[in-house]
């Protein structure tokens, strides 16, 4: 039964133009920031861990995009056709359909953000030269950083959206819980002293070891662990799940 659930909604979606041109649009966001976006640190290349993950940690929030588009459409998709009283009667179980609807949203998440993940490549192999600004391609470092940053936070904003969806029925109340991922990261940003925030002033470490262990989006704890490094370090080593 769920295959054929998750068969269903993937037939719905797949005759959708707009879908394939959000997929598309990823895509090319992904070639657009590789290719145009840079931040200034000394002697940090643009292909370093250090900036894959600063700039994978941003823009893996707009994964919002898809995960309140697809839940309003999907989890509530019975209510909006007056079917929601007899669903409960089909042989559909309750684990099941919770389980495919939940498993759209976030695979679909987690695949725009793929083509994302596969433009930001193509965009630095386009612009990679000689120069000191760029380091060795190393393809281990992006879906390092796309699995240890990016995928938890798509699961974080999947479950609070999917959660609004299911308990509220309203779509305007799924709507404001994609502003109020989006509004409680700006608030982790300015308190974890991102470099991303300019005029960020300095915190103390206490205040930095709590927004690591506060933030649900990992940026405070990157920042936390990568405040001491050197360039060489930011350079060549990966983020660690454990203190180093």
């Amino acid at each position: 039964m769920l295959s054929h659930l998750l068969l269903f909604e993937w037939k719905f979606y797949s005759r959708k133009i707009s879908f394939y041109v959000m997929l598309l649009a990823f895509f090319g966001f992904g070639i657009l920031i590789a290719t145009s976006a840079r931040i200034g640190f000394a002697n940090i290349t643009y292909n370093s861990p250090y900036v894959i993950n600063l700039f994978f940690g941003m823009f893996s929030l707009a994964s919002l995009f898809p995960i309140v588009i697809i839940a309003s459409q999907s989890l509530l998709r019975e209510k909006d056709n007056h079917f929601d009283a007899v669903l409960y009667a089909t042989p559909i179980t309750v684990t099941n359909y919770f389980i495919s609807r939940f498993s759209v949203v976030f695979g679909i998440a987690i695949f725009t953000f793929l083509l994302f993940l596969c433009g930001f490549i193509l965009g630095h192999i386009i612009k990679i030269d000689n120069s000191g600004n760029w380091g060795t391609f190393q393809l281990t470092h992006y879906f390092h950083s796309f699995f240890v940053i990016v995928v938890p936070n798509i699961l974080f904003c999947t479950v609070i959206v999917c959660i609004t969806a299911w308990f509220s029925k309203n779509k305007m109340l799924v709507y404001l819980s994609g502003l109020g991922i989006y509004i409680l990261y700006i608030l982790f940003s300015i308190f974890s002293n991102t470099p991303l925030i300019s005029g960020a002033s300095p915190v103390s470490d206490a205040t930095m070891s709590l927004s690591a262990k506060l933030d649900p989006f990992g940026m405070a704890a990157f920042f936390e662990q990568t405040k001491h490094w050197t360039a060489l370090k930011r350079n060549t080593i990966v983020l660690q799940l454990s203190e180093i």
